[in-house]
């Protein structure tokens, strides 16, 4: 069942059809040439971030994608290595998801780091919020979710180089699920926010990582960036930045902000 509906989005089909098809059609995105191998897409709850993700998921509206990896941070556990929800199906009030064993299974086998503990998937939202937004733009997809826990850079490069591997013989989306600095005033947010898009922007994940560690870049899914930044490397993708907001902008409380933003990553 929904972890977060009626609480992160709408638990009617109706009212959440309605809202993410809102998102998608107010967002303007120039015409982008070449294959979208990624995007990254904010999680927060749709009445503060679903603005900024209708920017990302505009962009792969009607494509075909037989596969969606959806990576984002653990809210709720800790824990070493990642977890790849391995067989079943996720479900919104849009419907069920069907989850793509034959590719979970390809990256279990290949990741020492990574395992299956459903328990960390029951609350956590990163994940679930993005599907309502897949399943409006998409069909016929299944998908493949990874929640992080404590990772190191060469896990990360490791992960997206058989991620790499994994998408020769499917048609494969990756999609990250984070948001950026969190509870900075709104002047403050937007100056750190500036130097995180800026590196994903240059496609740098050591310095992304790194910067990431020592805090001078803040996104709580700076992890599962990271694998994202490795991954477009490995694809000579070039990455897409489309739209940046932060709390203040769409609740008008500016005193304690989070940061969003909307990229995809283009294979030319």
């Amino acid at each position: 069942m929904p972890s977060v509906a009626g609480y992160f989005y709408p638990k009617e089909a109706s009212h959440l059809k309605e809202m993410v098809d809102g998102f998608l059609k107010d967002a303007s995105i120039p015409s982008i040439s070449g294959k979208i191998i990624g995007l990254l897409a904010p999680h927060a709850g749709y009445v503060y971030s679903g603005k900024v993700a209708g920017y990302s998921y505009k962009a792969i509206e009607g494509k075909k994608f037989d596969t969606v990896i959806i990576m984002g941070p653990s809210h709720h556990f800790y824990f070493e290595g990642i977890s790849v929800f391995k067989e079943g199906f996720f479900r919104t009030p849009l419907g069920d998801v069907e989850i793509d064993k034959t590719s979970s299974e390809f990256i279990l086998d290949r990741i020492p780091h990574a395992s299956f503990n459903r328990k960390v998937f029951d609350p956590e939202h990163c994940i679930e919020v993005q599907l309502p937004f897949l399943q409006r733009v998409l069909k016929n997809f299944k998908i493949v979710p990874i929640v992080f826990g404590r990772v190191n850079i060469q896990q990360l490069k490791k992960l997206a180089s058989v991620l790499d591997e994994l998408s020769k013989d499917k048609k494969t989306l990756v999609v990250v699920s984070s948001d950026l600095s969190h509870y900075h005033s709104y002047t403050q947010a937007k100056n750190i926010d500036a130097r995180t898009i800026e590196l994903i922007k240059n496609l740098e994940p050591y310095k992304f990582y790194t910067k990431s560690l020592s805090k001078e870049i803040e996104a709580c899914g700076f992890e599962a960036i990271t694998c994202l930044l490795f991954y477009a490397q490995y694809k000579k993708a070039k990455p897409y930045f489309l739209k940046y907001l932060n709390s203040g902008d769409t609740s008008f409380n500016k005193s304690r902000v989070v940061g969003y933003c909307a990229f995809v990553f283009v294979e030319e």
